[in-house]
């Protein structure tokens, strides 16, 4: 079946964005030809029966992105680099948009975080020890 991961990437405007700067990121990546694809599945928005959620919150100024179990291989799938390609289009405006990418693979010590501006406040990888 091949190798599975859990992926989360959040993307946040800042409280003190303004809506003219927050509309421009969302024009600028619906139209890179990078992210276009991913842009095309989270304004269409995706909640389906394997857990994985897209969502666009205008209001909020935030997308979130989840996937619950994919294979996340970046060169491999081009959906995969679309929206790697529209986390690291943050990069530019981290001054005042935050995201993180979360992604948590199958063996224990696999897991991956990356974030640009204060995306660390936004979620986090936590470990557990459950009791049945």
């Amino acid at each position: 079946m091949g190798y599975r991961s859990e992926v989360t990437i959040i993307i946040q405007a800042g409280t003190d964005l303004s809506e003219e700067k927050w509309a421009m990121f969302l024009a600028e990546v619906a139209v890179k030809p990078k992210t276009e694809l991913a842009w095309r599945e989270i304004s269409s928005g995706l909640d389906d029966d394997y857990g994985n959620t897209l969502e666009l919150d205008k209001e909020a100024k935030r997308i979130t992105m989840n996937f619950s179990d994919i294979k996340w291989y970046e060169t491999v799938y081009e959906s995969v680099d679309s929206h790697m390609a529209l986390f690291h289009s943050v990069k530019p405006y981290e001054d005042y948009i935050d995201a993180i990418f979360l992604r948590i693979g199958e063996d224990t010590e696999d897991m991956e975080e990356k974030h640009y501006g204060d995306g660390y406040e936004l979620a986090c990888i936590t470990r557990n020890i459950e009791i049945y």
